[in-house]
């Protein structure tokens, strides 16, 4: 069992945080933009893909998941 030391657990500390404020930006951008697409063809499954493509949500959705591989 390794030893953290303080200066250690502060330094990862930081770094979570900057991953974490990087996901929680694609997150809030995507979210809007996935609700949209939702509302805009509630039943009908062909029509989400094109309206998530048009709208940008693939692409939120591509850097909230890809962005921050460490975080999970």
């Amino acid at each position: 069992m390794s030893t953290a030391t303080d200066a250690d657990l502060i330094a990862l500390g930081e770094r979570f945080e900057k991953l974490l404020l990087e996901h929680m930006d694609a997150w809030l951008q995507w979210a809007p933009r996935m609700r949209a697409a939702l509302a805009e063809v509630r039943d009908n499954t062909a029509a989400l893909a094109v309206a998530i493509r048009r709208n940008g949500c693939d692409v939120g959705q591509s850097r909230q998941v890809g962005g921050s591989p460490e975080l999970f």
